[in-house]
C-alpha cells in the first residue's frame, strides 16, 4: 500500500467516527475502570463521618493544635497580670490609665 492510499484510508476511517459523544452513547462498562473508580469513591465517602461533634476529636488528632495552645498559654503567662500604678503610671478611681514622662517621646517636629 502506498502513502497516498494509507492517507486516504486513514481519512475514511476518521470520517466514520463520531464528532461528539452524546448522552447515552457510552455505557459505564465501555469507559476503562470508570465503574470501579466510582464504586471506590462511593465506598470511601460512605466511610466518612457526616458531622464532627463535640468530643469526636482529640487535641492530638489536630495537627499542631496542642503546641500552638501551649505556646499561646506560655506567652499569656509572661504578661503582667495586674497593672499597678507607680512610676509614670496613674490609675484613677474610674480605672482611667495615664502615663507621664518616661519612655515616650514626641516624633513631630516644628520648623
Amino acid at each position: 500500500m502506498n502513502l497516498q492510499n494509507s492517507l486516504t484510508n486513514l481519512q475514511d476511517n476518521i470520517s466514520l467516527k463520531k464528532d461528539i459523544i452524546n448522552d447515552n452513547d457510552l455505557t459505564i462498562s465501555k469507559t476503562l475502570n470508570l465503574q470501579n473508580s466510582l464504586t471506590n469513591l462511593h465506598d470511601n465517602i460512605s466511610l466518612k463521618q457526616d458531622i464532627i461533634n463535640d468530643n469526636d476529636l482529640t487535641i492530638s488528632k489536630t495537627l499542631n493544635l496542642q503546641s500552638s495552645l501551649t505556646n499561646l498559654q506560655d506567652n499569656i503567662s509572661l504578661k503582667q497580670n495586674i497593672l499597678i500604678s507607680g512610676t509614670n503610671i496613674t490609675i484613677d478611681e474610674k480605672n482611667n490609665i495615664s502615663s507621664t514622662g518616661g519612655g515616650f517621646w514626641n516624633n513631630s517636629r516644628t520648623t
